[in-house]
Parts: structure tokens; C-alpha cells; sequence
């Protein structure tokens, strides 16, 4: 050992699939693919995510390291989730309809001591006396 750090290469099927961190802890997405971008002098990478509803294509330079997840060196702002906009069933109120009301009972008069008993009671509640069916 010369003190110099290990080169280690990162394969596609390593990356794809795992969630990105951003510095802060927060999940920014989901590695979809690796990119790059040719340009004269040199070849830059970029790992393309799923962004809440868009990819983004995030420079290998704000990688800071890969293991269980992809973290990142900066801030980003979690995607917003857009809320599925839900439509309100029209409520309409049921039509008002008088109910029939019951014909009031007529008491049971006891032939005893002649107190007014609710039509259900069997048995005068004053003096005890049966009352008539």
C-alpha cells in the first residue's frame, strides 16, 4: 500500500434502482440509469433519476458515495407529489317527506281506581289491578 486510494469501478446494475439521498437525508428519487455526456476533452457521467413525475440527470461529481443508497453532496428539494385532485360527488339533499305520524295511543283506564296506564302496561302501575287486553 502506497498510500494512495483504491480505484473502484461501479457497474450499472450496482447503481440502477437504488434511492438517492440528498445531504440532508431526504429521498430525491430513484437511480433509473447511468449517462454521459462526450464533449471534447473528456466524457462526464450522470446518474439519471426519477424526479417525482420527470427524470433529472445528476453530475457523477455530486455523487459523494454509493452503498445501500446514492448520496449525494448537496441539498435538493424533495419532488413534490403532486395531489391527485379528487372530484366532489354533487351531494344533494334528500327530498323532505312527511313520515305518517302513529295515531296516539289512548291510555288503559284502570276499572279499579280508574288511573290513566299507558296503553302497554298490563297491570295497573297505581293499585296493581290487571288491566283489560
Amino acid at each position: 500500500m502506497n498510500g494512495e486510494s483504491e480505484v473502484r469501478y461501479v457497474r450499472q446494475g450496482e447503481v440502477v434502482g437504488k434511492k438517492v439521498v440528498e445531504q440532508r437525508g431526504y429521498i430525491v428519487g430513484e437511480v433509473k440509469d447511468l449517462s454521459f455526456k462526450l464533449s471534447e476533452d473528456r466524457v462526464e457521467l450522470a446518474l439519471t433519476i426519477k424526479y417525482g413525475d420527470t427524470e433529472r440527470d445528476i453530475p457523477w461529481s455530486q455523487v459523494k458515495s454509493i452503498g445501500d443508497v446514492v448520496l449525494l453532496k448537496v441539498e435538493y428539494e424533495p419532488p413534490v407529489k403532486a395531489k391527485p385532485e379528487v372530484a366532489k360527488p354533487e351531494v344533494t339533499a334528500p327530498p323532505l317527506v312527511a313520515k305518517p305520524q302513529p295515531a296516539p295511543l289512548t291510555p288503559k283506564i284502570c276499572p279499579n281506581c280508574g288511573y290513566p296506564n299507558d296503553p302497554k302496561n298490563r297491570f295497573c302501575i297505581k293499585c296493581g289491578t290487571k288491566l283489560p287486553e
